[in-house]
């Protein structure tokens, strides 16, 4: 085997190799504290690779490049964990795209997606056997041992190369936007694509030049001030349970308009959390929400529409970065103020807190006062009994602004 450098590649190409000998059918599930994805596995052949960022605009960004000519329609549900293979052999037996079009769109995806998830310093994976992949996958449409080592070796070459132009820090899924205008032809015309519609892996397709390319040509105009990054939705196509969940999201009455008391979700599957959450906030006159499960609690939080969230990183059945995520991409909470309360406080979560869409960043146990200074700053104007509670126990009087009150700010990506 090829001598990988990147220690994460290295356990991962150990991995790999192991479930090949073994002919192992199931989900390699990767994950770090920002981004999940999984490998698929049928009698030791990768069969595909998916990641919860971009799942969809990574697809379809691969089909564009390497099967332009035909359009692979997407279904109107989604509910099969394995829909882009599907479609693909489908296409292959109907003749519209052939078996070398079809490897190049996977080959793509999963390189794509081991890229940017063995990035992270916490990236980790653990097996998971699955006997329904066992069969009804075609050997012709997956990749054996010699095919994968090749895959591993072109992003280690990636890798290597990103991290010698100092771009670790810089995640490829984000879209660059200019702050400020810029000569339209400088950067030989790649101003036009800096929009923040476009994130540097579209930019490197539409423009075919590599990602670390693309990537250290726009370092000087962050270093100027000129140039930000933001992250994009993925593109609107959602599985059943999630259309359902995302429909119950965008359908709302307007029987909180007259809400008289703040309501505050706490997502968290901790009652101590929750708890602390009660004695700190019920006594100023707000009511709180407990989401133990965000996946199940998704109508509910749509049915009350809180004011504001507050939100767990880690959670036994979610991330919450993608939590964040889902509910900024709802429209009815574009604007609703999510509160990240974790005991994970780096500068790491805070970076990928902001990424996410979150609006402010507080440290497990909850600090009373810093608690109640975040819940006024971004609600008192809504609800204006809020600016006559005191920090100390409710008592009605503003209290004289010191440095202790202050809450530490998020980083700027």
């Amino acid at each position: 085997m090829t001598i990988i450098e990147s220690v994460h590649l290295k356990r991962l190409a150990e991995e790999l190799d192991r479930l090949s000998q073994q002919n192992e059918s199931g989900i390699l599930i990767l994950s770090s504290h920002t981004e999940e994805g999984s490998l698929y596995f049928s009698q030791g052949q990768l069969l595909y690779a998916t990641s919860h960022i971009h799942r969809v605009r990574r697809w379809s960004r691969s089909v564009d490049k390497y099967c332009p000519k035909i359009t692979v329609k997407l279904p109107s549900s989604l509910n099969s964990s394995l829909w882009e293979y599907k479609l693909l052999y489908q296409g292959i037996r109907r003749q519209e795209l052939n078996l070398t079009q079809a490897k190049a769109v996977i080959r793509r995806v999963i390189s794509e997606v081991l890229f940017s998830m063995s990035r992270y310093v916490d990236f980790q994976f653990q097996w998971e056997a699955q006997t329904a992949l066992q069969s009804g996958f075609s050997k012709h449409l997956s990749f054996c041992d010699s095919e994968v080592k090749k895959i591993l070796l072109q992003v280690t070459q990636m890798q290597t190369q990103w991290q010698t132009a100092h771009l670790s820090h810089l995640d490829p899924n984000l879209a660059p936007i200019l702050t400020k205008p810029v000569n339209p032809k400088a950067l030989s015309g790649l101003v036009k694509y800096l929009n923040g519609e476009l994130t540097l892996w579209d930019i490197s397709q539409k423009i075919q030049k590599p990602i670390v390319t693309i990537a250290r040509a726009l370092i000087p105009l962050v270093q100027k001030g000129l140039l930000k990054f933001r992250m994009l939705p993925d593109l609107a196509v959602q599985t059943d349970s999630v259309a359902e969940q995302t429909n119950n999201l965008t359908v709302q009455t307007e029987k909180t308009s007259t809400r008289k008391q703040p309501l505050i979700a706490c997502i968290d599957d901790s009652p101590v959390a929750v708890e602390s959450l009660k004695q700190i906030l019920e006594p100023v006159g707000c009511q709180i929400l407990s989401i133990q499960n965000p996946v199940k609690g998704l109508a509910q939080i749509a049915e009350h529409k809180p004011d504001l969230i507050f939100l767990d990183l880690v959670m036994p059945n979610a991330n919450g970065y993608i939590v964040c995520k889902f509910l900024r991409n709802a429209p009815i909470f574009q604007n609703t103020p999510v509160i990240i309360l974790t005991s994970r406080d780096t500068v790491v979560d805070r970076n990928y807190a902001k990424i996410a869409g979150a609006t402010d960043f507080l440290s497990k146990p909850p600090n009373p006062r810093e608690t109640l200074q975040v819940v006024r700053q971004h609600l008192a104007q809504k609800f204006p009994l809020l600016r006559a509670y005191n920090f100390r126990e409710g008592a009605k009087k503003d209290p004289a602004p010191t440095s202790d009150y202050t809450v530490k700010p998020m980083i700027n990506s």
